[in-house]
């Protein structure tokens, strides 16, 4: 099964990760963020309060680890895919280790990630909204992709 992705203006295709939460069928002629729609179940979980734990682990993987890493592992699904406009899809063990080669916290120490305005989408209970509103001081270097920067 292939659905096709945007990037930059161009068109790709790249394979679907099956999910079982995932009730929406995507086809070709489907939009490409089709496979995030829930199919109407109620999730049998405070999304709320998971999205809350999932923020802390994230803060804290950082801190524990003195780097910027996405929230530990065990909060993606061993099939999940990150598709973005540009990035992607990439599995969840790709964008740990993409995470950590940017070096984050040691470019912006005092990082704070300012996250605020957790709600529920009222068009989809399975997932949550929220502001982020970063703010630090650069007093190192940042590595992106081939690039260190400054």
């Amino acid at each position: 099964l292939l659905a096709p992705l945007h990037a930059s203006g161009f068109l790709a295709a790249a394979p679907l990760a099956r999910s079982p939460r995932c009730a929406a069928v995507v086809s070709a002629e489907s939009h490409w963020m089709d496979f995030l729609k829930f199919g109407g179940a109620t999730p049998p979980f405070d999304v709320l309060s998971k999205t809350q734990e999932y923020v802390a682990a994230t803060a804290s993987a950082a801190s524990d680890r003195g780097e910027y890493l996405p929230a530990p592992e065990t909060y993606y699904a061993d099939d999940y895919v990150f598709r973005g406009s540009i990035v992607g899809p990439i599995s969840r063990r790709d964008v740990a280790e993409t995470q950590k080669s940017f070096n984050l916290l040691g470019a912006y120490p005092d990082i704070d990630r300012g996250i605020f305005g957790l709600t529920v989408d009222p068009q989809n209970p399975y997932r949550v909204f929220f502001f982020e509103r970063w703010t630090a001081t650069m007093t190192g270097s940042i590595k992106i992709g081939p690039l260190t920067l400054p």
